[in-house]
Parts: structure tokens; C-alpha cells; sequence
């Protein structure tokens, strides 16, 4: 515990918007401190406790009188996160902040009385409030201004701080740094919408994100005037940046177009647009997903339609790839989209096309701007897998929905292959239709989705169609539905459960598992398997499991007997037994088993003249 003489005369808890290192020179100022210096003292901390990037927030809180969570709110490092360094809770990386070289808006601090987080930002460079220069240096003395100053507005040399460049920074900077500061703060990002940034995708990007496209896109916009950025300011890359992002997305194109002039003796887009693609277009770590789509969008609509006609690779950037379609496609990709045969474009479609040399073959990319592809939804064609996914039923019981009339087909033409989207919707409708509005009674019990059904290995396809059969004569009462599709249906598990018991019992009446009937075969399961499948016994494979009609199994048991069940009763083999059916001619049924013997049976009606036989030998 501090001794009372340390604590502070004067006490104020920081602000939540407030940066770590000026709160300290806050406080050192209003307690008569010449710098920090004399508080660090006060509060016993050395000189690595009170470095801007691993301060001790503790010490001060205590002679400060104020809760080290107020202060640990502000700090720049924390140990329980991924990213060791962060701005008001922000994660940011290491090179992104710089306490340690202050700069301020004099006009700010007089109004507000403390200093803002944001200008710990490196590319905090001006003023988005008064659009002037930050201030960096005193006009008295001329040196830089230093943590170790007298007071927020007064220099270590006593002058009082002031604007040291009055000029009015450009329109586009500003509203750029608007944006910064209102996602540090946060706050609502009043920017000025004519100047033509992306205002709001910007302001939905973390900031170490947000940071990162500054650097990137102003970096690659001096590279492309032909400027080193080896030693390059911050200023210079922020306003470069500024500039790019400003009337979006044509000053964008512009330095896309630069860069591929500067690089164009490169053979791929990675090299053409080096640095910008590898270094911004590429999923980053720790970027949300789909946070910098719209830039992604952007450059593949500029190398689609505006990068000298060539073709581009339709697998660049697939994320936004369906945001922005192709100028080139091939042949059947156009056979697809005008659903016709791939061989009428084959014959109509190269007074169209672009002639590309790949391989031992020559190809054809068809110009689409040439050919009309505007259909109505009705005359789209999808796949049987895209189909059945949206429907929520696997792909085999689609099929036989279509082959028994379950599934109306109006918009199909003859000879086609596919589905048209018109159906699927049309299919989906009239389930949805089923659905009650109000809310499921409570007197239904338990209840599942038939997604369960659907997806599982253990039912049959023909249990599954008998199911959505049920549902669309409202034979099994839909009480809710928790997505859309079949699988998102709700109903009753006790008559899910019956009417599969229904069904199982329609098809092969009473039905035992695989293991039950081997038992009462007194065989062994795999000796059972090949029975079923060879036809002897009647049943069926669903998923992993074997359903086998218990009608079947007895008609086996009253039919035929193991031979190794009487060369038991004789006591003797069953290969002796074998060879006396081959001179008597008795009839042996083969089990084959894939790594042992196979297993023979006999008829019930032959055994007497075996054991007679056998006995007689």
C-alpha cells in the first residue's frame, strides 16, 4: 500500500475516449508537475513500467485514487488477447500506433479539455474536426513536442502551443480521417458523402483492417507515380491513399490501370497488380469475412471489363466472382445460361468469340455482351444437387419425387437434363403453404425436423418419399417449420415414427435387424448378408443397417438347415457331408464369406436321406 503522502492533491479519472500517455500529462499538469517525470516518481515506477507500450496502470490508479479498470479501458497493451497492442479496446498492430511521438489539434484539446485516442494513430497526420495540420513541433523553440512537456497546450520550453500550419487540409483527407476517428471513438462517421469515398463500407472495417487498406492502397499509389517508399511519411501515405479512395471507384481503376502499365511485362494478375493483390486482395488474418468484398468487387470488375479485353481466370477471387459475372465465358458455360445444347454454340456463337491458344487445342471464350442472356427465373435451369439442396431432400429422393408425378414438372422441354428454377420454387411453395401461421398446439408431444429423416442413413428412399407423400396429403400434420426447405419442417416423432413402422410393414410385413435374424438363422451375420443379397431371404440395406422381413426368415428356418448343424448331430465334418450330398445328388445352397469357408445349407426335406447315408458310412 502507497503511503498517503503519495497520493495526488488533485485527482481526475481518465476519459473513455481519452489517450493513456496525455492523461498522465493531464494530471502531472493540474498538480503543479514540471513533466511525468515527477508522477512516475510519486508512483515508484521505473522506467520500463511506464513505457507507452507495457505501462503499469496500477501504481497510477492508486495515487490517482481512481479504479484501474478505468485506466486499463484506455491502455495500449493487454495479455488476454490475440494481438499484444490495441486502441481503445481496438487490436491493432505495432507499427499502426505512436504515443511515444505526440502531435494534437490545439483547437480540440481547448474545447474538450483532454487529448483523443486517435491521434496516437500513426496516420492521425491532421485534424478531421477543424481540417488543419496536426501539430507536431513548438513554433517557439522549434523542436518536436515531447510526452515530457509541461501541460497538454505547453511546451517543455513554457510557450503555449498553436497551429504551426494553418493551410486547409484536402476535402478527401479529411473525410478519410472522419472515418478513422469515428471508428476509433466510436461515432457515427459524418463525412461528406460528395467527395465520393466508400464511406460506409469503410466504417465497417475494423480498424487494424481499416489501417492496413490506408497503407496498402496509399503505398501502391506512390510506387505507381514512380516514388521510393522505403523512407516514406506517413503524411505522404495517407494522402495518397486519400486520393485513391476519393471518387470511388474511378481514381481506384486509375492506379489499377498504372500498375498493370508498370508491370506489364508480368504474364498473371498476381504479378500485373503487385503489391496491391498479394497484399490486400488476399484474405488477411484476422479479417472478418467479406470486410473488404467491396475493393475484391471492384478490381475484378476493372480486370473483367477494363483491362484491355483479356480473359480473366474465372477462378480469381470466387468470393465476389458471382457479384460481378464475366465478359468472357466459354461455350458451356453459354450452353447453360441460354439452356440450349452446347453444339448450337459450338456452331453459331464464333462470329462472337475470342480466339485463345491453350494447350494442344484451340478454345473460344464467347463475348457476352454479344449475346442476350436476360431469361425470366422461369427459364432457368439448375442442376438436380442445386435443386435438391434448396428443396432440403437428398438428390435420389428428388429423383424419384420427378419419376412418380410427386413432383410437377411444367416449364421442362423434352430431352432436357436439369430442373427448372420455376418448378423448385413452384415444389417450394407448396410446402410453405402447409406450414400453420399460428403457434404449434402443446398437446403434440414430441416434435422433430424432417431434416433428421431426410439426412439419415438408417431410412430408406422409399421411406423418405412415403414421408413427404404424407406431408403434402396432410396425412402428418406440419406444426411449424424452423428453415426453409423440407428439412426445416416440423411435426409429430410419434407419427414420424408410425408411419415409418407403417411403411416398413407394407413392404416386407414384420421386419427384425440383420443381427436378430442371423441369430435365428443360427448363422453368422455376414453369412446373412449374402442370403439377403443373393435373394433367399427377403430384405433390404438402409445406411449401415440390415431390415429383413420376419415372414422371410421363418419360411428359411421351415425351408432349409446348416449342414454344419448336422455334421454335428453325426459328429463328423462338414466337408464328409459335402461330398456325400455330391454322390447322392442333394441340392447344397453356398454362403460365400470373403476371408473363410463358405457356409453350405441344405433342405429340410434332404435331411433324413443324409443321416441315413451318413450313418450307413
Amino acid at each position: 500500500m502507497k503511503d498517503a503522502s503519495a497520493q495526488l492533491v488533485r485527482r481526475s479519472k481518465p476519459h473513455s475516449t481519452e489517450s493513456l500517455m496525455a492523461y498522465y500529462l493531464r494530471i502531472s499538469e493540474v498538480n503543479g508537475f514540471e513533466t511525468p517525470w515527477h508522477l512516475f516518481k510519486r508512483a515508484g515506477m521505473d522506467a520500463h513500467e511506464w513505457r507507452t507500450r507495457g505501462a503499469r496502470t496500477d501504481k497510477i490508479a492508486i495515487i490517482a485514487k481512481c479504479r484501474k479498470e478505468h485506466l486499463d479501458r484506455i491502455a495500449y497493451s493487454t495479455r488476454d488477447s490475440a494481438r499484444p497492442f490495441r486502441l481503445l479496446g481496438h487490436p491493432v498492430n505495432s507499427t499502426d500506433i505512436e504515443p511515444e511521438r505526440p502531435k494534437l489539434c490545439p483547437q480540440c484539446v481547448y474545447e474538450k479539455k483532454f487529448v483523443e485516442a486517435h491521434w496516437d494513430l500513426a496516420y492521425m497526420v491532421a485534424c478531421p474536426v477543424h481540417y488543419r495540420w496536426a501539430t507536431t513541433a513548438c513554433l517557439a523553440c522549434g523542436k518536436r513536442l515531447s510526452l515530457f512537456r509541461r501541460g497538454l497546450l505547453i511546451c517543455h520550453c513554457g510557450a503555449t502551443l498553436q497551429h504551426s500550419n494553418d493551410t486547409d487540409i484536402p476535402p478527401s483527407l479529411g473525410c478519410l480521417l472522419t472515418i478513422v476517428r469515428a471508428r476509433v471513438l466510436p461515432l457515427l462517421p459524418f463525412a461528406d458523402f460528395e467527395i465520393g469515398l466508400p464511406v460506409l463500407e469503410l466504417h465497417r472495417l475494423e480498424l487494424h483492417t481499416l489501417l492496413r487498406v490506408i497503407e496498402v492502397v496509399g503505398r501502391c499509389e506512390l510506387i505507381a507515380l514512380g516514388k521510393d517508399v522505403k523512407e516514406v511519411a506517413a503524411q505522404d501515405i495517407v494522402c495518397a491513399a486519400a486520393e485513391v479512395l476519393s471518387t470511388w471507384p474511378s481514381n481506384f481503376n486509375r492506379l489499377l490501370q498504372a500498375l498493370a502499365i508498370r508491370n506489364k511485362s508480368a504474364r498473371g494478375i498476381r504479378e500485373q497488380f503487385a503489391p496491391l493483390y498479394t497484399a490486400l486482395l488476399k484474405r488477411g488474418r484476422g479479417e472478418s469475412p467479406g470486410s473488404l468484398d467491396f475493393i475484391r468487387e471492384a478490381f475484378l470488375r476493372f480486370v473483367t471489363y477494363e483491362w484491355n479485353g483479356r480473359r480473366v481466370d474465372p477462378r480469381t477471387l470466387q468470393e465476389v466472382s458471382t457479384k460481378v459475372g464475366r465478359l468472357f465465358v466459354s461455350g458451356n458455360e453459354l450452353a447453360r445460361r441460354l439452356n440450349i445444347d452446347p453444339r448450337t454454340v459450338k456452331r453459331h456463337a464464333k462470329i462472337y468469340s475470342q480466339k485463345i491458344t491453350r494447350g494442344p487445342q484451340l478454345t473460344y471464350a464467347v463475348n457476352t455482351d454479344c449475346v442476350s442472356t436476360d431469361f425470366q427465373s422461369a427459364h432457368k435451369v439448375i442442376r438436380i444437387r442445386q435443386a435438391a439442396a434448396e428443396i432440403g431432400i437428398p438428390v435420389n429422393v428428388l429423383r424419384a419425387l420427378k419419376e412418380s408425378g410427386d413432383f410437377e414438372v411444367k416449364h421442362q422441354m423434352p430431352m432436357q437434363a436439369g430442373f427448372r428454377e420455376a418448378d423448385v420454387v413452384a415444389f417450394k411453395s407448396r410446402i410453405s403453404a402447409l406450414v400453420p401461421t399460428g403457434p404449434h398446439s402443446s398437446g403434440v408431444g414430441d416434435v422433430g425436423s424432417l431434416g433428421t429423416c431426410m439426412a439419415g442413413s438408417r431410412y430408406s428412399i422409399g421411406e423418405k418419399i412415403t414421408v413427404i407423400r404424407k406431408v403434402l396429403d396432410r396425412s402428418l400434420p406440419i406444426v411449424g417449420q424452423k428453415h426453409d426447405g423440407v428439412k426445416g419442417l416440423m411435426v409429430s416423432s410419434a407419427a414420424l415414427s408410425a408411419i415409418i413402422r407403417g411403411e416398413r410393414s407394407t413392404i416386407h410385413g414384420p421386419v427384425m435387424s440383420g443381427k436378430e435374424a442371423a441369430k435365428a438363422i443360427g448363422c453368422e451375420f455376414v453369412i446373412l448378408c449374402e442370403l439377403v443379397k443373393g435373394g433367399v431371404i427377403t430384405g433390404e440395406k438402409t445406411g449401415k443397417q440390415w431390415k429383413v422381413a420376419v415372414s422371410s426368415v421363418a419360411e428359411f428356418c421351415r425351408t432349409y438347415v446348416s449342414l454344419a448343424a448336422v455334421a454335428s448331430e453325426l459328429m463328423t465334418t462338414s466337408t464328409r457331408l459335402r461330398n456325400l450330398c455330391r454322390e447322392e445328388g442333394i441340392q447344397v445352397l453356398i454362403a460365400k464369406r470373403a476371408s473363410k469357408s463358405p457356409q453350405p445349407f441344405i433342405r429340410l426335406c434332404d435331411r433324413s436321406k443324409l443321416v441315413r447315408n451318413g450313418e450307413r458310412s
